[in-house]
């Protein structure tokens, strides 16, 4: 499976929207986090990969490694 992000937004009535936030591993969390966003849902849901990326880079040893990509050319032994 694919390692993914969800979030949610919700309007605090005082002007910031809270921005919560996981990854998932096939359905399984990895890190989750939550944030609050001065503006509106749409400056919340432009911040979302920005904040999905900081949790992704700080937390990075919780994350599964990348599968190494397959090489080109040369010849299989």
């Amino acid at each position: 499976m694919a390692v993914t992000y969800s979030y949610s937004v919700q309007d605090m009535g005082d002007g910031t929207i809270r921005l919560s936030l996981q990854w998932l591993d096939g359905g399984t969390e990895i890190v989750s986090g939550v944030t609050h966003v001065k503006g509106d849902m749409t400056a919340a849901k432009a911040y979302a990969r920005v904040f999905a990326e900081d949790l992704r880079r700080n937390f990075a040893e919780r994350f599964p490694p990348e599968p190494l990509p397959m090489p080109e050319g040369g010849v299989m032994l």
